[in-house]
């Protein structure tokens, strides 16, 4: 009754552990046959005691071609969530009958269809024959990750055999692909090029089922751990034909584990004794590169930022400090983009030509035909840097699709939110993407902090290699670390806001917003839990030097 890939499990009953990359359905199969009532069926605990032993002996299909692994082996996978699916039905379990009577009752988990030994048939209607249902979603490459991190998650085995896929890969993939159900449906890699965020970007996405309530959501960024599939789909599913890409330019990974998509540290952990040091580096480096240590100060701040809470319905995003640096002369962005990006794991840059403003989708769409969501550039992970470059900004007439799209780059930059575009309404999903802009004048979005710069000096420096990586780690951590302010500093916080409301009327209640968000950045930065007089005073000092660079508001009549 066992099919081929599971004759020696008939044999030997259950198979080596050693086997449990290479032949995890023979190992789940093991641990189906020997389940007892002490011992229930549990094959993702199997698994994740594994992994959490040797995850990195697992091949990633962010590092080799998929058809170079072999099918119905353990991948990992580092993903966004671009898409979330129709869930499909499947035959948990089912029960065979060989020409001889016999009967029995195998899995049906982790995998697209069941394999029989000859003679063989499945019994649908029989006690044992039960169907489920599983999620899936479509990922793709985490957008915008930098090379470095890619580099720092490459196992050396599989960088040193890194190399072109076999025919159905690189420009045999354009040729036109036959649909699972043996259709004359068109779909091509470059068709699939839709689902990419960022325009250029490449990669092997695959559709991921997922089995039980794995509480995903869209952009969330994972590592998935599951079995690499290149069968047809024969599970019962609700979406057409276009919208269930062939495996063979988009593989199937039946998951076994997830985890959050991890930072690439080093071996050895930042002490904490040594953030402040960092810190001082990190300013002194992105002062001699700014030309400005007061622009210093205000970035390191900015890519500390995160989301804290939403009030009133986003009217409040506390948490976030988009940063409008203008004024400077020479490529701003491209020395942004260098700076930034050597530091942060994921930075998007978007050249806002009229071309691209008018031609480039921001926002994410339904296609209601293919029951698909096509991506736009701002369907970003969490902890993604924008950096917009105002400075190819140029005259001349915005379409409608360009219109729209200077909309939702201002709704991300005051709200952090994205307006998903389902044809007849829009969905918000709050985003968390930290926003530089670069500009000729004050820019044209709702920034919370705007930096004329005044660089004297500016030239290149450079982190030592073990510098730069205490400088990523430290902005890793630094970001999320926990703050709170007493009743003390609130009443000294209120008591200095109505003097400078006195001494100037251009501050508002959003000035006062935006120093409080300044000041547990610093407090951050220095690993301080608690905003203190000396940390308040400093901001103050910051700000006092900032608003001396905006040119005076306009005289009321």
């Amino acid at each position: 009754l066992y099919p081929p890939h599971l004759q020696t499990l008939s044999l030997v009953g259950m198979p080596s552990t050693d086997d449990w990359v290479s032949r995890p359905l023979t190992v789940i199969h093991g641990l189906y046959a020997a389940q007892t009532a002490d011992h229930p069926f549990n094959p993702t605990a199997f698994f994740e005691e594994r992994l959490r032993l040797d995850w990195l002996s697992v091949p990633s299909l962010n590092d080799v071609p998929p058809h170079s692994l072999p099918p119905q082996s353990l991948v990992r996978f580092r993903a966004m969530l671009q898409d979330m699916m129709d869930p499909e039905y499947y035959l948990d379990t089912y029960e065979v009958q060989d020409a001889q009577g016999n009967r029995a009752v195998f899995s049906g988990r982790y995998q697209d269809n069941v394999q029989l030994a000859e003679g063989a048939t499945i019994l649908p209607d029989a006690e044992n024959s039960k169907y489920a249902e599983r999620q899936c979603v479509y990922a793709v490459p985490i957008p915008a990750e930098m090379p470095w991190v890619k580099e720092a998650f490459r196992a050396p085995e599989q960088a040193a055999t890194r190399k072109r896929a076999p025919d159905d890969e690189g420009e045999d993939q354009e040729k036109r692909v036959r649909a699972d159900d043996g259709s004359a449906a068109e779909v091509t890699a470059e068709s699939l090029r839709d689902f990419f965020p960022l325009p250029g970007e490449t990669g092997t996405p695959a559709l991921i089922k997922i089995y039980g309530d794995a509480g995903l959501k869209l952009m969330d960024v994972h590592e998935f751990v599951g079995i690499l599939s290149f069968d047809t789909d024969f599970a019962q599913h609700s979406f057409p034909e276009e919208a269930h890409p062939p495996a063979s330019l988009v593989p199937r990974i039946h998951c076994l584990a997830v985890r959050p998509a991890p930072f690439p540290a080093p071996a050895a952990p930042l002490a904490c004794e040594d953030a402040l040091a960092v810190r001082d580096q990190l300013l002194q480096h992105f002062a001699t590169q700014l030309g400005d240590p007061l622009a210093a100060e205000y970035l390191l701040l900015a890519l500390l930022s995160r989301v804290q809470s939403r009030l009133d319905d986003n009217a409040l995003v506390l948490g976030k400090m988009s940063l409008n640096l203008s004024g400077a002369s020479g490529d701003l962005t491209g020395l942004l983009h260098n700076l930034v990006g050597s530091l942060m794991p994921r930075v998007a840059a978007l050249p806002m030509t009229l071309d691209n403003m008018n031609r480039l989708s921001m926002r994410p769409k339904k296609d209601f035909v293919r029951n698909r969501l096509r991506s736009g550039m701002l369907q970003l992970s969490a902890g993604t840097v924008l950096l917009l470059d105002e400075t190819a900004l140029s005259s001349g007439q915005l379409v409608q699709d360009g219109i729209l799209n200077m909309q939702a780059l201002h709704t991300l930059v005051s709200t952090q939110t994205v307006h998903f575009d389902f044809q007849y309404h829009t969905i918000p999903f709050s985003v968390d993407v930290p926003v530089l802009v670069a500009s000729e004048g004050k820019s044209i979005f709702p920034t919370d902090v705007h930096l004329p710069l005044r660089p004297s000096g500016a030239a290149h420096s450079a982190l030592s290699p073990e510098a730069l990586w205490r400088a990523r780690q430290y902005l890793h951590l630094a970001g999320g670390a926990a703050y709170a302010i007493s009743e003390e500093m609130a009443k000294l916080v209120e008591n200095d806001f109505v003097r400078l409301r006195q001494e100037d009327k251009s501050i508002t209640a959003q000035s006062l917003h935006t120093m409080l968000a300044l000041a547990r950045l610093r407090c951050l930065s220095i690993g301080e839990p608690q905003l203190t007089p000396a940390v308040w005073a400093a901001i103050l000092t910051l700000e006092h030097q900032r608003r001396s660079r905006l040119p005076p508001p306009p005289a009321q009549a």
